[in-house]
């Protein structure tokens, strides 16, 4: 991806989280090879994009549980972006 840093993903959905309300996720820096460790280089599933995503953004993968499905899906094309080549999210049976 050669969005120009950072990127914004402004949710449809805010979440409440303790005293303050989540309205958007912001991406400073594309991915790095640290991030990578411990994930498959092929077929990466959803637990492996908020892996990557709580990485990138540094808000904790709780936090990340509680974004509506259409925010999260809208967030990961940000993630997906960053993976050469467009890999594949889940299996493809």
């Amino acid at each position: 991806m050669s969005a120009k840093l950072p990127i914004v993903v402004k949710l449809k959905y805010p979440v409440k989280w303790g005293q303050e309300t989540i309205d958007s996720i912001q991406f400073d820096r594309r991915l790095q090879a640290k991030d990578m460790k411990g994930i498959p280089a092929s077929h990466i599933q959803f637990e492996h994009m908020i892996k990557l995503l709580a990485k990138l953004t540094g808000i904790a993968e709780t936090m990340l549980d509680e974004i509506d499905g259409e925010d999260i899906m809208a967030v990961m094309e940000v993630v997906q972006g960053f993976l050469p080549s467009g890999p594949v999210i889940g299996d493809s049976h």
